[in-house]
């Protein structure tokens, strides 16, 4: 990941949605991947 997009402020804005689908947006905004293990959420960059 450039250093730049770490620096990068994201605000979004959600609407009755649940948390796996708040996690989906907010990677596709950050480019980042998102992988569910059981009961946890796993946010990594894209490689």
């Amino acid at each position: 990941m450039p250093a730049d997009a770490r620096n990068q402020v994201v605000s979004i804005t959600f609407n009755q949605q649940s948390l796996k689908e708040m996690l989906q947006e907010l990677c596709l905004v950050t480019q980042c991947h998102l992988q569910q293990e059981n009961n946890n959420y796993i946010i990594a960059p894209l490689q």
